[in-house]
């Protein structure tokens, strides 16, 4: 099962992206809670992240490699958080209701 499939399996709302820009296109009418992004275009989301002043404070989740170094540099870039490569969907699910109870939680308080 493909990680979008296991995500909207479990209750939550999941658009997939093949690239940054058209993502970026619909990112206003998206209103996304989070992102999560595999370190294979990292650098070109980041970018254009930075470039959106509505969502420069997006929370990403980037999907990494084992080494520390990938891991050092998802941070370094602005990631909140990791997923080590290959995923396992519940490690991705508990990361992600996490995230998203941690984010409803500031914006009720």
């Amino acid at each position: 099962m493909s990680m979008a499939a296991s995500i909207r399996k479990a209750g939550l709302s999941c658009v997939c992206f093949s690239n940054c820009h058209t993502m970026a296109e619909h990112w206003r009418a998206l209103n996304p809670a989070l992102a999560i992004v595999d370190a294979t275009i990292a650098d070109e989301f980041f970018r254009c992240r930075k470039a959106d002043e509505a969502f420069c404070d997006l929370p990403v989740i980037e999907f990494v490699q084992p080494h520390a170094e990938s891991r050092t540099k998802a941070f370094a870039a602005g990631a909140m958080d990791c997923i080590v490569k290959p995923v396992i969907s519940e490690e991705l699910l508990g990361c992600l209701r996490t995230h998203l109870a941690s984010r409803s939680a500031l914006t009720h308080a």
